[in-house]
Protein backbone atom coordinates (compact mmCIF):
# COMPACT_ATOMS: atom_id res chain seq x y z
CA UNK A 1 0.00 0.00 0.00
CA UNK A 2 3.10 2.07 0.63
CA UNK A 3 3.88 2.27 -2.71
CA UNK A 4 0.34 3.61 -3.77
CA UNK A 5 0.93 6.53 -1.65
CA UNK A 6 3.74 7.38 -3.24
CA UNK A 7 1.98 6.95 -6.56
CA UNK A 8 -0.97 9.57 -5.49
CA UNK A 9 2.33 12.00 -4.20
CA UNK A 10 3.65 11.65 -8.02
CA UNK A 11 0.75 13.08 -9.43
CA UNK A 12 0.23 15.75 -7.14
CA UNK A 13 3.35 17.06 -7.22
CA UNK A 14 3.81 16.54 -11.43
CA UNK A 15 -0.03 18.44 -11.39
CA UNK A 16 -1.73 15.64 -13.09
CA UNK A 17 -3.41 13.85 -9.80
CA UNK A 18 -7.11 14.61 -11.27
CA UNK A 19 -5.84 12.73 -14.77
CA UNK A 20 -4.26 9.94 -13.61
CA UNK A 21 -5.07 9.16 -9.39
CA UNK A 22 -8.99 6.97 -10.69
CA UNK A 23 -6.49 5.15 -13.04
CA UNK A 24 -4.15 3.99 -10.17
CA UNK A 25 -6.47 3.26 -7.59
CA UNK A 26 -7.76 0.68 -10.03
CA UNK A 27 -4.45 -1.20 -10.08
CA UNK A 28 -5.31 -1.95 -6.45
CA UNK A 29 -2.43 -2.33 -3.81
CA UNK A 30 -2.25 -6.07 -4.76
CA UNK A 31 -0.55 -4.74 -8.26
CA UNK A 32 1.90 -2.76 -6.46
CA UNK A 33 4.51 -3.58 -4.15
CA UNK A 34 7.90 -1.88 -2.19
CA UNK A 35 9.95 -3.28 -5.19
CA UNK A 36 7.80 -1.45 -7.70
CA UNK A 37 9.17 1.69 -9.88
CA UNK A 38 6.68 3.31 -8.02
CA UNK A 39 8.87 2.91 -4.94
CA UNK A 40 11.79 3.28 -6.58
CA UNK A 41 11.01 6.32 -7.46
CA UNK A 42 10.22 7.22 -4.04
CA UNK A 43 13.84 8.90 -3.90
CA UNK A 44 12.87 11.32 -6.85
CA UNK A 45 10.52 12.40 -4.85
CA UNK A 46 11.93 12.94 -1.63
CA UNK A 47 14.51 14.94 -3.52
CA UNK A 48 11.95 16.96 -4.97
CA UNK A 49 10.12 18.10 -1.96
CA UNK A 50 13.58 18.33 0.28
CA UNK A 51 15.24 20.75 -2.29
CA UNK A 52 13.89 24.32 -2.14
CA UNK A 53 17.36 25.69 -4.11
CA UNK A 54 15.93 24.03 -7.47
CA UNK A 55 15.36 26.50 -10.16
CA UNK A 56 12.46 26.53 -12.76
CA UNK A 57 14.10 24.18 -15.24
CA UNK A 58 15.77 22.01 -12.53
CA UNK A 59 12.45 21.70 -11.18
CA UNK A 60 11.11 20.47 -14.67
CA UNK A 61 13.72 17.61 -15.02
CA UNK A 62 13.09 16.41 -12.06
CA UNK A 63 9.46 16.36 -12.57
CA UNK A 64 10.17 14.31 -15.49
CA UNK A 65 12.16 12.00 -13.94
CA UNK A 66 9.12 10.76 -11.45
CA UNK A 67 6.74 11.25 -14.35
CA UNK A 68 8.75 8.49 -16.23
CA UNK A 69 9.34 6.33 -13.18
CA UNK A 70 5.32 6.51 -12.74
CA UNK A 71 4.54 5.85 -16.62
CA UNK A 72 6.83 2.59 -16.44
CA UNK A 73 4.67 1.57 -13.56
CA UNK A 74 1.43 1.80 -15.49
CA UNK A 75 3.06 0.21 -18.53
CA UNK A 76 4.13 -2.65 -16.31
CA UNK A 77 1.44 -3.16 -13.55
CA UNK A 78 -2.16 -1.99 -15.66
CA UNK A 79 -1.91 -5.32 -17.38
CA UNK A 80 0.78 -7.97 -17.17
CA UNK A 81 1.45 -10.53 -19.94
CA UNK A 82 1.45 -9.96 -23.63
CA UNK A 83 2.56 -11.86 -26.14
CA UNK A 84 5.86 -12.95 -28.43
CA UNK A 85 5.54 -12.14 -32.06
CA UNK A 86 5.81 -16.09 -33.22
CA UNK A 87 2.55 -16.40 -30.50
CA UNK A 88 0.34 -13.26 -32.18
CA UNK A 89 -2.82 -14.23 -33.64
CA UNK A 90 -4.30 -12.51 -36.70
CA UNK A 91 -5.62 -10.41 -34.33
CA UNK A 92 -4.56 -8.60 -30.86
CA UNK A 93 -6.54 -9.64 -28.13
CA UNK A 94 -8.46 -7.48 -25.98
CA UNK A 95 -5.85 -5.96 -23.32
CA UNK A 96 -3.03 -7.97 -25.35
CA UNK A 97 -4.08 -11.32 -23.96
CA UNK A 98 -7.07 -13.41 -24.05
CA UNK A 99 -6.90 -13.92 -20.17
CA UNK A 100 -7.50 -9.96 -19.59
CA UNK A 101 -10.75 -9.92 -21.84
CA UNK A 102 -12.92 -9.86 -18.70
CA UNK A 103 -11.64 -6.61 -17.54
CA UNK A 104 -11.20 -4.88 -21.13
CA UNK A 105 -14.39 -2.67 -19.72
CA UNK A 106 -13.18 -1.46 -16.34
CA UNK A 107 -9.65 -0.55 -17.70
CA UNK A 108 -10.82 1.11 -21.03
CA UNK A 109 -13.82 3.12 -18.99
CA UNK A 110 -10.25 4.52 -16.40
CA UNK A 111 -7.52 4.79 -18.42
CA UNK A 112 -8.65 6.03 -21.79
CA UNK A 113 -11.77 8.31 -20.26
CA UNK A 114 -13.71 6.44 -22.38
CA UNK A 115 -16.82 8.15 -21.76
CA UNK A 116 -14.88 11.57 -23.56
CA UNK A 117 -14.45 10.43 -26.55
CA UNK A 118 -17.33 8.08 -26.95
CA UNK A 119 -19.39 10.79 -26.52
CA UNK A 120 -17.64 12.93 -28.83
CA UNK A 121 -17.80 10.61 -31.71
CA UNK A 122 -21.45 10.25 -31.41
CA UNK A 123 -22.03 13.55 -31.31
CA UNK A 124 -20.33 13.57 -34.83
CA UNK A 125 -21.99 10.35 -35.78
CA UNK A 126 -25.05 12.14 -34.94
CA UNK A 127 -27.40 8.83 -36.33
CA UNK A 128 -31.13 9.13 -38.15
CA UNK A 129 -33.47 6.85 -38.19
CA UNK A 130 -33.01 3.57 -40.34
CA UNK A 131 -29.33 4.09 -41.21
CA UNK A 132 -27.02 1.30 -41.23
CA UNK A 133 -24.16 1.61 -39.41
CA UNK A 134 -21.02 -0.79 -39.58
CA UNK A 135 -18.90 -0.81 -36.25
CA UNK A 136 -15.45 -2.60 -37.53
CA UNK A 137 -13.66 -3.94 -34.41
CA UNK A 138 -16.79 -3.23 -32.21
CA UNK A 139 -15.00 -5.72 -29.03
CA UNK A 140 -17.35 -5.27 -26.26
CA UNK A 141 -20.14 -3.64 -28.06
CA UNK A 142 -19.98 -0.50 -26.27
CA UNK A 143 -20.21 2.24 -29.28
CA UNK A 144 -22.96 -0.23 -30.89
CA UNK A 145 -25.36 -0.35 -27.79
CA UNK A 146 -24.68 3.52 -27.38
CA UNK A 147 -26.03 4.29 -31.26
CA UNK A 148 -28.95 1.98 -30.79
CA UNK A 149 -29.32 3.55 -27.68
CA UNK A 150 -29.42 7.10 -29.32
CA UNK A 151 -31.43 5.75 -32.37
CA UNK A 152 -33.03 2.68 -32.35
CA UNK A 153 -34.44 2.43 -35.67
CA UNK A 154 -30.49 2.53 -36.94
CA UNK A 155 -29.52 -1.01 -38.80
CA UNK A 156 -26.39 -1.33 -36.20
CA UNK A 157 -23.72 -4.15 -37.24
CA UNK A 158 -21.03 -5.19 -34.80
CA UNK A 159 -17.89 -6.85 -36.65
CA UNK A 160 -15.11 -8.51 -34.39
CA UNK A 161 -12.83 -11.44 -34.86
CA UNK A 162 -12.50 -12.46 -31.10
CA UNK A 163 -15.80 -14.86 -30.05
CA UNK A 164 -14.80 -14.40 -26.16
CA UNK A 165 -15.74 -10.12 -26.53
CA UNK A 166 -18.55 -11.01 -29.06
CA UNK A 167 -20.16 -13.14 -25.59
CA UNK A 168 -19.38 -10.22 -23.28
CA UNK A 169 -21.31 -7.80 -26.18
CA UNK A 170 -24.10 -9.63 -26.88
CA UNK A 171 -24.82 -9.83 -23.22
CA UNK A 172 -24.45 -6.13 -22.64
CA UNK A 173 -26.38 -5.91 -25.70
CA UNK A 174 -29.97 -7.76 -23.88
CA UNK A 175 -32.69 -7.76 -26.76
CA UNK A 176 -31.37 -4.65 -28.08
CA UNK A 177 -31.87 -5.66 -32.02
CA UNK A 178 -27.78 -5.78 -32.80
CA UNK A 179 -26.46 -7.87 -35.43
CA UNK A 180 -23.27 -8.87 -34.00
CA UNK A 181 -20.65 -10.98 -36.43
CA UNK A 182 -17.59 -12.76 -35.86
CA UNK A 183 -15.18 -12.05 -38.74
CA UNK A 184 -12.03 -10.16 -39.03
CA UNK A 185 -12.67 -6.24 -40.32
CA UNK A 186 -11.04 -6.56 -43.35
CA UNK A 187 -13.29 -9.16 -44.65
CA UNK A 188 -16.57 -8.75 -46.95
CA UNK A 189 -19.44 -9.34 -44.23
CA UNK A 190 -21.87 -11.65 -45.93
CA UNK A 191 -25.27 -9.97 -44.49
CA UNK A 192 -24.02 -6.49 -45.89
CA UNK A 193 -23.50 -5.55 -49.51
CA UNK A 194 -20.75 -3.37 -50.51
CA UNK A 195 -21.94 0.25 -51.35
CA UNK A 196 -24.90 -0.36 -48.81
CA UNK A 197 -23.78 1.43 -45.92
CA UNK A 198 -24.60 5.09 -44.30
CA UNK A 199 -21.81 5.30 -41.74
CA UNK A 200 -18.49 2.71 -40.62
CA UNK A 201 -17.27 3.65 -37.14
CA UNK A 202 -13.66 1.39 -36.30
CA UNK A 203 -12.23 2.38 -32.02
CA UNK A 204 -8.96 1.44 -30.60
CA UNK A 205 -8.49 -1.32 -33.21
CA UNK A 206 -6.02 0.42 -35.65
CA UNK A 207 -3.21 0.97 -33.06
CA UNK A 208 -3.49 -2.86 -32.34
CA UNK A 209 -3.31 -3.83 -35.95
CA UNK A 210 -0.18 -4.80 -37.62
CA UNK A 211 0.16 -2.80 -41.22
CA UNK A 212 -1.29 -5.27 -43.82
CA UNK A 213 -4.44 -5.47 -41.45
CA UNK A 214 -5.06 -1.42 -41.06
CA UNK A 215 -4.68 -0.76 -44.59
CA UNK A 216 -7.65 -3.89 -45.26
CA UNK A 217 -9.51 -2.12 -42.25
CA UNK A 218 -9.49 0.92 -44.34
CA UNK A 219 -10.03 -0.14 -47.65
CA UNK A 220 -13.08 -2.51 -46.14
CA UNK A 221 -14.84 0.52 -44.94
CA UNK A 222 -14.66 1.92 -48.01
CA UNK A 223 -16.38 -1.07 -49.99
CA UNK A 224 -18.61 -1.15 -47.37
CA UNK A 225 -19.82 2.43 -47.30
CA UNK A 226 -22.51 4.02 -50.35
CA UNK A 227 -21.76 7.05 -51.81
CA UNK A 228 -21.53 9.85 -49.66
CA UNK A 229 -20.86 7.54 -46.76
CA UNK A 230 -18.78 7.86 -43.71
CA UNK A 231 -16.26 6.73 -41.73
CA UNK A 232 -15.33 7.67 -38.51
CA UNK A 233 -12.14 6.28 -36.47
CA UNK A 234 -11.45 6.82 -33.10
CA UNK A 235 -7.84 5.99 -32.12
CA UNK A 236 -4.57 6.79 -30.92
CA UNK A 237 -2.86 9.38 -33.03
CA UNK A 238 0.51 11.23 -32.83
CA UNK A 239 1.29 12.17 -29.68
CA UNK A 240 2.31 15.99 -29.73
CA UNK A 241 3.19 17.01 -26.48
CA UNK A 242 6.30 14.82 -24.09
CA UNK A 243 3.36 13.72 -21.61
CA UNK A 244 1.54 12.66 -24.51
CA UNK A 245 4.42 10.36 -26.18
CA UNK A 246 5.45 9.19 -22.91
CA UNK A 247 1.67 7.69 -21.53
CA UNK A 248 1.68 6.08 -25.23
CA UNK A 249 4.68 3.76 -24.39
CA UNK A 250 2.32 2.02 -21.68
CA UNK A 251 -0.21 0.97 -25.44
CA UNK A 252 2.78 0.45 -27.29
CA UNK A 253 4.35 -2.23 -24.33
CA UNK A 254 0.83 -4.18 -24.80
CA UNK A 255 -0.25 -3.78 -28.33
CA UNK A 256 3.43 -3.72 -30.35
CA UNK A 257 5.54 -0.98 -31.02
CA UNK A 258 5.77 -1.81 -34.91
CA UNK A 259 1.80 -2.23 -34.55
CA UNK A 260 1.52 1.13 -33.03
CA UNK A 261 4.67 3.24 -34.61
CA UNK A 262 1.93 4.88 -37.84
CA UNK A 263 -0.38 5.98 -34.78
CA UNK A 264 2.18 7.56 -33.08
CA UNK A 265 3.75 9.23 -35.96
CA UNK A 266 0.09 10.62 -37.30
CA UNK A 267 -0.12 8.56 -40.44
CA UNK A 268 -3.99 7.22 -40.12
CA UNK A 269 -5.37 10.44 -41.87
CA UNK A 270 -2.80 9.42 -45.00
CA UNK A 271 -3.99 5.45 -44.65
CA UNK A 272 -7.35 6.99 -45.03
CA UNK A 273 -6.31 9.00 -47.98
CA UNK A 274 -4.50 6.44 -49.80
CA UNK A 275 -7.71 4.12 -48.99
CA UNK A 276 -10.28 6.59 -51.15
CA UNK A 277 -11.20 8.73 -48.31
CA UNK A 278 -12.22 12.55 -48.83
CA UNK A 279 -12.40 15.71 -46.67
CA UNK A 280 -10.01 13.53 -44.12
CA UNK A 281 -9.64 15.41 -40.92
CA UNK A 282 -8.92 15.03 -36.94
CA UNK A 283 -12.06 16.53 -35.59
CA UNK A 284 -11.52 16.33 -31.58
CA UNK A 285 -7.96 14.66 -29.53
CA UNK A 286 -8.92 13.75 -25.68
CA UNK A 287 -6.27 13.39 -23.85
CA UNK A 288 -5.96 10.30 -21.50
CA UNK A 289 -3.86 8.50 -19.09
CA UNK A 290 -2.72 6.22 -22.22
CA UNK A 291 -1.87 8.98 -24.32
CA UNK A 292 -4.00 11.22 -26.86
CA UNK A 293 -6.89 9.47 -28.94
CA UNK A 294 -7.75 11.36 -32.13
CA UNK A 295 -10.94 11.62 -33.55
CA UNK A 296 -10.72 10.94 -37.62
CA UNK A 297 -13.71 11.66 -40.16
CA UNK A 298 -13.23 10.91 -43.89
CA UNK A 299 -15.95 10.52 -46.92
CA UNK A 300 -16.92 8.53 -49.59
CA UNK A 301 -17.13 10.70 -52.67
CA UNK A 302 -20.70 10.84 -54.05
Amino acid sequence: MWSQRVLRRVTIITGHERSFWPAIQMLGPSSLDDNSAAANASPNVAAFKGNRSLSGSEKDAQKRLIARDLFKTMATSAVQGGMSKSDQPMFTPALGAHEHTADYDRVIAVMTREQRWRSRMLEVLAPSPNLTIVDLGSGTGSFAILVKDTEPTVRMIAVDPDPAVRAIAEDKAGDRQIEFITAMGNEPIASVLQGTVDAVTCSLVLHQCPMEAKIGILANAYRLLKPGGRLLVSDYGEQRTLLMHLLFKQVREVDGYENTRPNKDGMIPSFMADAGFERVEELKLTQTPTGSISLYSGWKAV
